[in-house]
């Protein structure tokens, strides 16, 4: 293949002719400000674009290397993709160069090429692009990654301006991704559309905690007694290091924004329970790794203990009696403690950080159904709690400041929009008039799919229409416990009796068992998205 051209079909493909591509010089800056009237419409810059960079050696005679600093938001597929050149003079002209774009997320070749103007002359497979800086001397590159081939992908570019260059950027778009044991390692299932994917991540078969890096090029993954295993994510069945962390270590928080962020150390002793701490898995700050000493945290959680803020800046965890304590992860100190629940309570049962609201729903103690939820706007600083009547078991973000509140084995879920309970999500009745009860949902493509058993122990999977109203989508589907889903065509089952996973079709409805994989009823899984 010849490398004069990018190997895509359609208007992405186009090739350019190939020219050495050095730093800008002045003279050529001022030229290329001639070819762009007009200029690029700015955009506002999220605060969740973390910095990534590296050193970079000599570029070009008078260039000065890191001048420019390019940051980016996570490369995962589904999810937009934004790069911001940082550095520049206003109104000046930024080449950036997007080299080996054959192995470019088709969604960024045809977003570049939209606008063919912008591109300037290839040299073996790269491809320049020229921007012009806005008012603030920002570059800002949005493409949304939705193609099905994006994921897997490489984003690698470098900017110039007239005396000034970037570090080179890397980037590897990973799918999001279903992690559950089975037979000798960590099966991993793409969450797009339901596939198992190869190779399986090696190392152990117990499964702690997972994150991936905002770079998207390396996973890592925590065991038993602390053991943290560093994997390159084009090679999972391949050990890169380990680390070891303290044997009580047994959560581990990330996000795809800012990648493995800490560990939760969680001691167990009677009758009194010692404190934990997060435990930084980054790079040593002043030559000590952090560990930032929190409360107890003995008591289990159903769900998620821990959230980060979409900016990654910001932590909160869930400790005992009824605290829920907020870190800031830039200084790695406590920064709030905030009582959660009411009185009634025992322990908190998830949590879920979205549109800037945390939301946070707590059991009543013993035998007792009921529980409370808790949300807290991070804006404002309003906190409200509502009573709740059934158990809460599970919170499942629907986005546009909605939120699913689903009960433990019961048959009326909540609505939240805006943290405010809102309306009722009923099961659906059997014909002889008896109650269905909620059991797990998931966000897809065609909406909000729910698990749903009957009255006669059967299970059926439901689909929330534009009203919130449930309405049936696939009878006598196989029993599970867990339903799991990403906002694509696919969702899993998990947690059967049989031990089987299932990927569920939701454009056809139909339900397939992904050969070569028994987890068992009880296995542990975790979703990286």
């Amino acid at each position: 293949m010849s490398r004069s051209g990018i190997a895509t079909a359609g208007p992405i493909g186009q090739p350019v002719r190939s020219r050495a591509w050095p730093a800008l010089t002045l003279a050529a800056a001022f030229g290329l400000l001639l070819m762009s009237a007009g200029g690029v419409s700015a955009q506002d810059v999220s605060a969740s674009d973390g910095p990534l960079f590296v050193g970079v050696d000599r570029v070009g005679e008078g260039v000065v290397a890191d001048a420019l600093r390019i940051h980016h938001s996570a490369p995962m597929a589904g999810a937009e993709l934004t790069l911001v050149v940082e550095g520049a003079q206003p109104g000046e002209p930024v080449t950036v160069v997007f080299s080996e774009a054959v192995a470019a997320p088709p969604s960024l070749l045809q977003r570049l090429w939209s606008e063919p103007e912008r591109i300037l002359e290839e040299e073996a497979g790269a491809l320049p692009t020229l921007w012009i800086a806005d008012d603030r001397g920002l570059v800002v590159i949005a493409v949304a990654l939705i193609r099905p081939d994006d994921a897997g992908r490489v984003v690698t570019a470098q900017a110039y301006s007239a005396f000034a260059a970037s570090a080179p950027l890397s980037l590897t778009v990973q799918p999001p991704l279903l992690l559950i044991p089975a037979g000798e390692g960590i099966e991993r299932i793409d969450l797009r559309d339901g596939r198992r994917l190869l190779p399986p991540i090696t190392g152990g078969t117990d499964l702690l905690g997972a994150a991936i890096s905002r770079d998207g090029r390396t996973g890592y993954v925590l065991h038993d007694g602390g053991r943290l295993a560093v994997h390159d994510t084009r090679e999972w069945n391949r050990l890169a290091a380990v680390r070891l962390l303290p044997a009580a270590s047994d959560t581990l928080a990330g996000s795809r924004i800012a990648g493995p962020a800490f560990a939760l150390s969680r001691p167990r002793a009677e009758p009194f329970t010692p404190p934990g701490s997060a435990v930084f898995v980054d790079d040593e700050v002043d030559g000590v790794d952090g560990e930032l000493l929190l409360g107890p945290m003995g008591r289990p959680v159903g769900a998620r203990r821990w959230a980060l803020s979409h900016d990654g800046l910001t932590a909160f965890v869930a400790e005992d009696m009824l605290l829920v304590r907020e870190i800031d992860l830039l200084s790695r100190r406590s920064v709030g403690v905030y009582p959660v629940g009411s009185i009634a309570d025992e322990a908190i049962e998830d949590m879920l950080l979205t549109d800037r609201r945390l939301h946070v729903i707590s059991r009543r103690s013993g035998e007792r159904s009921g529980g409370t939820l808790t949300v807290l706007d991070l804006d404002s600083g309003v906190m409200s709690t509502t009573r709740l009547d059934a158990t809460p078991a599970r919170l499942l973000a629907l986005g546009a400041g909605r939120v699913l509140l689903l009960p433990r084995d019961a048959g009326v879920a909540t609505l939240v929009v805006d943290g405010l309970p809102m309306s009722d999500v009923i099961a659906p009745r059997s014909p002889s008039g008896e109650p269905g009860r909620w059991i797990d949902a998931a966000v897809t493509s065609r909406g909000t799919l729910l698990l749903r058993r009957d009255a006669q122990g059967l299970h059926h999977l439901d689909l929330l229409d534009a009203d919130d109203v449930p309405r049936p989508f696939a009878a006598a589907v196989p029993a599970a416990t867990r339903l799991v889903g990403a906002g694509f065509d696919a969702a899993v089952l998990v947690g059967g009796a049989d031990g089987l996973v299932r990927r569920v079709d939701v454009t056809t409805g139909s339900v397939e068992v992904l050969p070569g994989i028994d987890a068992g009823r009880h296995a542990p899984f975790l979703v990286l998205d």
